[in-house]
Protein backbone atom coordinates (compact mmCIF):
# COMPACT_ATOMS: atom_id res chain seq x y z
CA UNK A 1 0.00 0.00 0.00
CA UNK A 2 1.07 3.48 -0.86
CA UNK A 3 -0.16 6.89 0.13
CA UNK A 4 1.09 9.89 -0.92
CA UNK A 5 -0.07 13.38 1.66
CA UNK A 6 1.19 16.33 0.73
CA UNK A 7 2.28 18.68 3.80
CA UNK A 8 2.54 22.55 3.82
CA UNK A 9 5.68 22.23 6.03
CA UNK A 10 7.30 19.13 4.97
CA UNK A 11 6.20 19.19 1.30
CA UNK A 12 5.42 15.35 -0.19
CA UNK A 13 5.33 12.54 2.66
CA UNK A 14 4.71 8.93 0.93
CA UNK A 15 4.59 6.04 2.58
CA UNK A 16 4.59 2.64 1.65
CA UNK A 17 3.80 -0.90 3.96
CA UNK A 18 4.04 -4.14 2.47
CA UNK A 19 1.11 -5.78 3.12
CA UNK A 20 2.70 -8.99 3.58
CA UNK A 21 6.29 -8.54 5.17
CA UNK A 22 4.69 -5.52 7.24
CA UNK A 23 7.51 -3.67 6.14
CA UNK A 24 7.07 0.31 6.31
CA UNK A 25 8.93 2.97 4.30
CA UNK A 26 8.76 6.56 4.51
CA UNK A 27 10.01 9.38 1.87
CA UNK A 28 9.89 12.95 2.54
CA UNK A 29 10.04 15.01 -1.44
CA UNK A 30 10.99 12.06 -2.98
CA UNK A 31 14.09 10.49 -0.47
CA UNK A 32 14.00 8.10 1.52
CA UNK A 33 14.26 8.50 5.35
CA UNK A 34 17.11 6.20 7.36
CA UNK A 35 15.33 4.34 9.84
CA UNK A 36 16.72 4.51 13.26
CA UNK A 37 14.43 2.36 14.78
CA UNK A 38 11.57 0.05 14.46
CA UNK A 39 9.54 2.98 14.16
CA UNK A 40 11.24 5.85 13.91
CA UNK A 41 12.90 7.37 10.93
CA UNK A 42 15.57 10.69 10.69
CA UNK A 43 14.76 13.48 8.29
CA UNK A 44 17.87 15.44 7.52
CA UNK A 45 17.29 19.05 7.74
CA UNK A 46 19.40 21.57 5.12
CA UNK A 47 22.05 22.17 8.46
CA UNK A 48 22.82 19.29 8.74
CA UNK A 49 20.77 17.80 11.57
CA UNK A 50 18.53 15.16 11.83
CA UNK A 51 14.59 15.67 13.01
CA UNK A 52 12.93 12.27 14.25
CA UNK A 53 10.35 11.46 12.47
CA UNK A 54 8.00 8.29 14.65
CA UNK A 55 5.33 6.34 12.74
CA UNK A 56 2.17 5.18 14.89
CA UNK A 57 -0.35 3.20 13.76
CA UNK A 58 -0.86 -0.15 11.25
CA UNK A 59 -2.81 -1.34 7.99
CA UNK A 60 -5.69 -1.64 10.17
CA UNK A 61 -5.86 1.14 12.57
CA UNK A 62 -4.71 4.18 10.04
CA UNK A 63 -1.13 5.31 10.81
CA UNK A 64 0.44 8.45 11.67
CA UNK A 65 3.41 10.39 11.57
CA UNK A 66 4.89 12.42 14.41
CA UNK A 67 6.72 15.34 13.22
CA UNK A 68 8.22 18.03 15.60
CA UNK A 69 4.46 17.68 17.49
CA UNK A 70 3.10 17.93 14.22
CA UNK A 71 0.47 14.51 13.79
CA UNK A 72 0.61 13.57 10.00
CA UNK A 73 -2.27 11.63 9.01
CA UNK A 74 -0.54 9.08 6.36
CA UNK A 75 -3.63 6.11 5.88
CA UNK A 76 -7.35 6.28 7.40
CA UNK A 77 -8.44 3.60 9.82
CA UNK A 78 -10.64 1.24 7.98
CA UNK A 79 -14.23 1.40 8.40
CA UNK A 80 -15.98 -1.14 10.26
CA UNK A 81 -17.97 -2.46 7.83
CA UNK A 82 -14.93 -2.75 5.74
CA UNK A 83 -13.53 -5.09 8.62
CA UNK A 84 -16.56 -6.43 9.27
CA UNK A 85 -17.33 -8.06 5.36
CA UNK A 86 -13.53 -8.80 5.47
CA UNK A 87 -13.92 -11.22 8.78
CA UNK A 88 -17.31 -12.76 7.27
CA UNK A 89 -15.16 -14.28 4.75
CA UNK A 90 -13.13 -15.68 7.40
CA UNK A 91 -15.82 -17.18 9.70
CA UNK A 92 -18.05 -18.29 6.95
CA UNK A 93 -15.43 -20.52 5.90
CA UNK A 94 -14.46 -21.98 9.16
CA UNK A 95 -18.22 -22.31 10.20
CA UNK A 96 -19.03 -24.40 6.90
CA UNK A 97 -16.17 -26.07 6.51
CA UNK A 98 -16.70 -27.37 10.10
CA UNK A 99 -20.11 -28.67 9.39
CA UNK A 100 -20.44 -32.05 7.59
CA UNK A 101 -24.40 -31.34 7.42
CA UNK A 102 -23.66 -28.27 5.56
CA UNK A 103 -20.78 -29.84 3.37
CA UNK A 104 -23.05 -32.43 2.23
CA UNK A 105 -25.06 -29.26 0.46
CA UNK A 106 -22.09 -27.29 -0.72
CA UNK A 107 -18.19 -28.91 0.40
CA UNK A 108 -15.81 -26.54 1.40
CA UNK A 109 -12.71 -27.77 2.43
CA UNK A 110 -12.87 -26.67 6.36
CA UNK A 111 -9.74 -26.61 8.73
CA UNK A 112 -6.35 -25.58 8.62
CA UNK A 113 -6.69 -25.50 4.88
CA UNK A 114 -9.89 -23.49 4.60
CA UNK A 115 -8.74 -21.29 7.27
CA UNK A 116 -5.38 -20.70 5.86
CA UNK A 117 -7.05 -19.55 2.28
CA UNK A 118 -10.09 -17.31 3.84
CA UNK A 119 -7.63 -16.02 6.50
CA UNK A 120 -5.47 -15.00 3.44
CA UNK A 121 -8.60 -13.74 1.35
CA UNK A 122 -9.62 -11.82 4.05
CA UNK A 123 -6.66 -9.93 4.26
CA UNK A 124 -6.34 -9.62 0.28
CA UNK A 125 -9.97 -8.17 0.31
CA UNK A 126 -9.66 -5.77 3.46
CA UNK A 127 -6.55 -4.25 1.47
CA UNK A 128 -8.63 -3.74 -1.63
CA UNK A 129 -11.94 -2.67 0.12
CA UNK A 130 -9.63 0.12 1.62
CA UNK A 131 -7.65 1.43 -1.65
CA UNK A 132 -11.34 2.47 -3.11
CA UNK A 133 -13.59 5.02 -2.30
CA UNK A 134 -17.66 4.45 -3.48
CA UNK A 135 -19.10 2.06 -0.90
CA UNK A 136 -20.64 0.26 -3.88
CA UNK A 137 -17.61 -0.98 -5.43
CA UNK A 138 -16.00 -1.97 -1.92
CA UNK A 139 -19.62 -3.88 -1.40
CA UNK A 140 -18.70 -5.60 -5.12
CA UNK A 141 -15.11 -6.22 -4.29
CA UNK A 142 -16.20 -8.00 -1.14
CA UNK A 143 -18.59 -10.14 -3.20
CA UNK A 144 -15.99 -11.08 -5.43
CA UNK A 145 -13.73 -12.11 -2.78
CA UNK A 146 -16.17 -14.24 -1.09
CA UNK A 147 -17.24 -16.00 -4.12
CA UNK A 148 -13.64 -15.99 -5.77
CA UNK A 149 -12.73 -17.77 -1.85
CA UNK A 150 -15.64 -20.06 -1.61
CA UNK A 151 -14.86 -21.28 -5.08
CA UNK A 152 -11.09 -21.59 -4.21
CA UNK A 153 -12.04 -23.74 -1.05
CA UNK A 154 -14.74 -26.22 -3.27
CA UNK A 155 -12.21 -26.66 -5.69
CA UNK A 156 -10.11 -27.65 -2.93
CA UNK A 157 -12.66 -29.76 -1.48
CA UNK A 158 -12.97 -32.04 -4.64
CA UNK A 159 -9.42 -31.89 -5.08
CA UNK A 160 -8.69 -33.70 -1.64
CA UNK A 161 -12.46 -35.82 -1.55
CA UNK A 162 -10.66 -37.22 -5.17
CA UNK A 163 -6.97 -37.78 -3.40
CA UNK A 164 -9.20 -39.77 -0.84
CA UNK A 165 -11.14 -42.23 -3.16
Amino acid sequence: MRTVVMHPTYGEITYEESLMSGRKTLYVNGSMLVRRKKNEYLLPREDGTEIPVRVKGSFLTGVKALIEGDVVQLTRAAAWYEVLCSLAIFFFVIIWGASPSLCLIFPIIGGAIGGAVSGMMTLVCLYVMKSVKPVWLKLLLWLAFFAATLAICFVLALVFVALLV
